[in-house]
């Protein structure tokens, strides 16, 4: 994976060049920091039973407040993991304002791997 490269020089080691580092949208990087100041904690955000546990924790203003985060982010395709070629900001608003807390919990999950910073790497021959 692109992120593992960021912690392991195996593979620079191994013979690879690293060619690009790629760093999150700056949307993707407010999103995580607006949920961090609603209590997530970033570190833990990649981990859906985690946010799953927040999340219980929420009154309904809160959880509204989350999902409206979530929205702001962009990334609707991605986020809602959906097969169609395009989602609009309003269609991907619909979809998660009927959605269950664990789908919610999934959403930030993917959050949380999109604000991830890859390391991309080629074999030079």
């Amino acid at each position: 994976m692109a992120v593992m490269a960021k912690y392991n020089p195996f593979f620079e080691k191994a013979g690879m060049t690293k060619i690009t580092v790629r760093q999150p949208d700056k949307e993707i990087q407010r999103g995580v920091e607006r949920l961090e100041n609603l209590g997530f904690k970033p570190c833990l955000l990649a981990s859906t039973q985690s946010n799953l546990e927040y999340l219980r924790t929420l009154n309904p203003e809160k959880l509204a407040k989350v999902k409206s985060i979530l929205t702001e982010v962009g990334y609707y395709k991605r986020l809602g993991a959906t097969k169609k070629p395009y989602v609009s900001k309003r269609d991907f608003n619909e979809w998660l304002s009927k959605q269950e807390l664990n789908i919610v919990a999934q959403v930030i999950s993917r959050l949380a791997v999109l604000n991830e910073i890859k390391v991309y790497l080629i074999w030079k021959i």
